[in-house]
């Protein structure tokens, strides 16, 4: 899978756990003007684990690649409004 087959990202968006379910809706708002390097990130971010991604959205965990830190950020500003995010 590949940044630009926009079928197959769209379909890993779909997590099993439904506190995840924003992710779509990132993924259908805001893909097409993200920088290539942000779309790779989101991209990684998806290879994660349910748990893992919960753990960096919550800043619980944080990972070591500095485009996921900041492709995390992005999606906890637009759409965390810090409701979950730790402190």
């Amino acid at each position: 899978m590949n940044i630009k087959n926009k079928k197959k990202i769209y379909l890993n968006c779909r997590r099993s756990m439904r506190e995840l379910d924003f992710l779509i809706l990132f993924f259908e708002q805001e893909y097409d003007n993200l920088f290539y390097e942000e779309k790779r990130a989101f991209y990684h971010l998806l290879k994660f684990n349910d748990h893992y991604i919960i753990n960096f959205l919550t800043n619980y965990k944080t990972p070591k690649n500095k485009n996921l830190i900041n492709i995390i950020k992005l999606i906890q500003t637009k759409y965390l409004h810090n409701k979950i995010i730790k402190t």
